[in-house]
């Protein structure tokens, strides 16, 4: 038992974990974690919804700091080399109904063999991450938790007498824009529950318990996610977020919340009096076409001191301008990855988009993939350029100064190629928002009568957004009122 613990805190899996770590953070502008209090520290299984692919097994086990063992489709450690490194990394893995759909005695007894191989992993003290949807979608709606996570935590519990204590931990995953280089993430961690507070004495009762559990994995998921139920209104409610906020958002927490809460009064006003959706799309509409004819944006818009915001823009520009030689060398020093990378993005669109010409529909799941095919192709840039570039400039010195030299500008130019990409990244973003801030101030004082009216329209706007969601959320607190008393 002690042995299957270590197999994913050794040297290896810790160099994973850092692997994953900055292939996360270059790919993601900003990652937020919110609940890490709530990660026990014994044996416990993360549900986690499952919106973007091989992304998301990448992110949790970065941003979880004890060892993880992943729970993954079978065909994954299959493959040749790559099956070698999940193993080793710790995956285990399942079989899914939709790749044996003529082979379910085979599937059965895959599955079996896995959750017979998390046992040992969970009575040792380690923790087990599942994504309990069983498959990544592109839905932003949450799909049905599935037994999986319930079964394993309960096989677990009775190889040890239901003395274990497992924990189910409920996390939320959530992507400002899951396929967008530099976008945001944000992991939302729920409180941990076991088998007793779903019933006083699990093992009499295991089909009421595995049900029961499910269904409350389920609540808490979705509790913790921006859950769309309705796939069209998805744009709206984005936009709509856009327009709640009065400045530029400042937290992922901040602005998923938002989200969420529009979501819900959208869904819930879409099925109970569609007119007044309807004519709230119509009002965006109207203040859309009125953007356009005046050639403002939104950004514009909102500027509440044009002046302030025009001396910050151009400061910060002045600021960039000052470091814009460390800029150009990670810039310069990061060509390969960032080719290789976005090469694999368009292979990865390629590939959706021929085997939707192919099949002749959508591709359901596709685009899930590209935010790993980005990350992957990335890291395999690094692999192959950075070497040859590290020698390179080990041999250049060398001709002139000797071999210690040498080796010393070598070993130098290595440590700060990653650092200098990151710094490349985010100082390219500071300079895109110092523009973009100072451009819309500039069209503001350039056009004032134009933009104080669309102001005033927009501010309107707001507030019927706002009113919108009040008068969801007073019948809904009146009903959970009536529920706890």
């Amino acid at each position: 038992m002690r042995r299957a613990h270590r197999a994913v805190a050794d040297p290896f899996y810790r160099f994973s974990r850092w692997l994953f770590d900055r292939s996360t953070r270059i790919y993601y502008r900003r990652i937020d974690v919110e609940g890490r209090e709530n990660l026990p520290a014994g044996p416990a299984i993360i549900v986690a919804n499952h919106p973007n692919s091989i992304a998301d097994g990448f992110l949790l086990m970065s941003q979880i700091p004890r060892p993880v063992c992943l729970i993954a489709k079978d065909s994954i450690v299959r493959i040749p080399v790559v099956g070698w490194l999940a193993r080793r990394c710790g995956v285990i893995g399942v079989a899914r109904q939709t790749e044996y759909r003529d082979r379910q005695a085979q599937r059965r007894q895959i599955n079996l063999a896995a959750i017979q191989g998390c046992a040992p992993r969970l009575a040792a003290g380690g923790m087990i991450l599942i994504f309990g949807e069983g498959i990544s979608s592109d839905s932003r709606r949450l799909q049905s938790i599935r037994k999986g996570a319930m079964r394993i935590g309960y096989a677990a519990e009775e190889t040890n007498e239901f003395r274990l204590g497992v924990a189910f931990v409920p996390v939320g995953i959530n992507y400002s824009s899951k396929n967008r280089f530099r976008s945001e993430a944000l992991i939302r961690i729920g409180r941990p529950f076991r088998l007793r507070d779903v019933s006083a004495e699990p093992e009499r009762d295991k089909a009421h318990v595995l049900a029961a559990g499910t269904a409350r994995l389920q609540a808490e998921i979705e509790a913790l996610t921006t859950n769309i139920v309705a796939e069209e209104l998805a744009p709206l409610v984005d936009r709509l977020a856009e327009l709640r906020s009065s400045a530029r958002r400042l937290s992922p927490a901040l602005w998923f919340e938002a989200q969420k809460q529009i979501a819900e009064a959208l869904h819930y006003w879409n099925q109970t009096a569609p007119r007044r959706v309807l004519a709230l799309r119509e009002s965006l509409a109207g203040y859309d076409r009125a953007l356009e004819q005046a050639e403002l944006s939104d950004e514009t818009v909102r500027q509440r001191r044009p002046r302030v915001a025009l001396a910050a823009g151009v400061t910060g520009l002045a600021r960039s301008l000052a470091l814009l030689a460390v800029y150009l060398y990670g810039w310069a020093n990061s060509i390969g990855p960032r080719y290789l990378g976005r090469a694999s993005l368009r292979f990865s669109r390629a590939g959706r988009k021929l085997g939707e010409r192919i099949r002749g529909r959508p591709s359901e799941f596709g685009v899930t993939k590209e935010t790993a095919s980005a990350q992957v192709g990335g890291w395999i840039g690094a692999g192959l350029f950075y070497p040859a570039q590290i020698y390179l400039v080990g041999e250049l010195v060398r001709a002139g100064w000797g071999w210690r030299a040498g080796v010393a500008s070598a070993a130098v130019y290595a440590f700060t190629l990653i650092p200098a990409w990151l710094f490349s990244l985010r100082h390219s973003e500071r300079m895109q928002h110092d523009w973009q801030q100072a451009r819309a101030a500039w069209d503001f004082l350039r056009r004032p009568r134009p933009a104080l009216r669309l102001r005033q329209r927009r501010r309107r706007l707001a507030a019927e957004v706002e009113a919108l969601v009040r008068a969801y959320e007073a019948p809904a607190r009146r009903a959970a009122r009536g529920i706890t008393q």
